[in-house]
């Protein structure tokens, strides 16, 4: 389907921000029975090309995922550094941040979302350049972000 976007099955995780991480860590621990399965942060905003509303961005955060047999929930904690978490959290405080989907040629990708209305906020690359993301606001529709995620 040319029109495509996501692909098919695609929903990868969701993620909350926080303004403690290890507060977000202490109540999913107990409430899951289990600590994160990774804990970790951004990659370096110099190194991951970070863009914030079309501009660069320095702009890191910390993070701790859970796996889940279908997908997996991811908490960041922003630093004070200006980002789509970051203003997020200011506005709304801790909650659903995005929802995230699997593509291909994100710039194609990003192009359609824009079309229909859902401007892009934030852009990196991640993993020492094994992959990139990037957010495009859909607040006013879902509540959240849309993040598309895409692999080298």
């Amino acid at each position: 389907m040319a029109s495509q976007i996501f692909k098919k099955n695609s929903i990868l995780h969701v993620s909350l921000v926080s303004n403690s991480l290890d507060e977000s860590i202490a109540f999913l621990t107990g409430l899951f029975d289990r600590k994160p399965d990774r804990i970790g942060g951004s990659a370096d905003p110099a190194e991951a090309n970070a863009q914030y509303r079309g501009g660069p961005s320095r702009a890191s955060c910390r993070l701790a995922v859970w796996n889940f047999d279908n997908m997996y929930l991811e908490v960041i904690e922003p630093d004070k550094e200006p980002s789509a978490w970051r203003d997020y959290l200011d506005r709304h405080g801790p909650g659903l941040h995005h929802i995230a989907f699997e593509v291909s040629d994100m710039p194609d990708k990003i192009a359609k979302l824009e079309a229909k209305g859902l401007p892009l906020l934030q852009l990196a690359e991640f993993g020492g350049g094994r992959g990139r993301y990037a957010y495009v606001d859909a607040e006013r529709q879902i509540g959240a972000a849309i993040e598309l995620l895409e692999w080298y």
